[in-house]
């Protein structure tokens, strides 16, 4: 039974469709914004107009009741704290969608990023689970997945060039630490073929490949910190980024120790003629 299923699980059949559900997602909610937002109610003139005789001779009056005038304007709503005003409705909705895709696309590649490099402590520490084995026979895919949710939220974030980037500009370090990412989650997707393994070397192709390690502290602060001011601002998207990578912590810590504990408990080469 085990085995059958893990024959499931190392199918591109199985792959294949949790890679491309996150853009059918995606699709799905780009979709849903533009609906609500093409299903706007007309909004009514702002004026009443009242034609009479006199509009022959290029003169109107008009009049508007207090009434006809609220109608005719957004709703809004005064925020209690500083006194802002917050224009409600479908309007602010469409005016997110943009952000809303961005963050989504980082989430989906975040999240590629930490299975993929889940999966290789999992099969040293448990080798012989079937189940494992078949799903690390997925990681190139899940890989180059990363890559092009990398590329759509890359995409998104400067789709008006640099305007985004300049009101930003306060954060910027958490920008330098995403595009970090990005270049070197590129060098991965294009090595990331077996004509680059035979091309490189099996040795030095992994020495390449072991660089993706240096994005976890990287990715983790761009994550951690996107768009806030500083290390006390966004305690809870802290908390969030903590429990994303709770796991890969855990499964990167056991793999280490376990390194040490088979290196401790090797026997010592003894030299020729002792």
């Amino acid at each position: 039974m085990n085995r059958r299923i893990a024959q499931l699980l190392s199918s591109k059949w199985f792959a294949f469709p949790l890679v491309v559900l996150p853009f059918a997602s995606l699709i799905w909610t780009y979709l849903e914004e533009l609906e609500t937002n093409g299903a706007l109610p007309e909004q009514p003139p702002l004026v009443s107009e009242e034609p009479n005789a006199a509009e022959e001779e290029e003169s109107f009056s008009f009049t508007v009741t207090d009434e006809e005038f609220l109608d005719a304007t957004p709703e809004r709503v005064p925020d209690d704290s500083d006194g802002k005003v917050v224009v409600s409705g479908n309007l602010a909705e469409g005016a997110n969608l943009n952000e809303i895709l961005t963050d989504d696309t980082g989430e989906y590649a975040m999240a590629c990023f930490i299975i993929v490099l889940c999966l290789t402590p999992l099969r040293r520490l448990f080798p012989r689970v079937l189940l494992i084995s078949a799903l690390n026979r997925h990681r190139r895919l899940l890989g180059l997945a990363c890559f092009f949710y990398a590329c759509l939220h890359f995409t998104l974030y400067f789709d008006d060039g640099l305007q985004r980037l300049l009101n930003e500009w306060d954060n910027i370090l958490y920008v330098q630490a995403g595009l970090a990412a990005f270049f070197v989650l590129l060098v991965m997707a294009v090595t990331s073929n077996d004509w680059m393994v035979r091309k490189m070397g099996g040795r030095r192709w992994k020495k390449l490949h072991r660089l993706v390690y240096l994005l976890i502290p990287i990715l983790f602060y761009h994550k951690a910190w996107a768009g806030k001011g500083g290390l006390g601002s966004g305690d809870e998207q802290v908390v969030e980024t903590l429990i994303w990578f709770s796991p890969l912590f855990v499964l990167q810590l056991a793999r280490i120790l376990l390194y040490l504990r088979k290196r401790g408990s090797s026997p010592s080469v003894q030299p020729k003629g002792a």
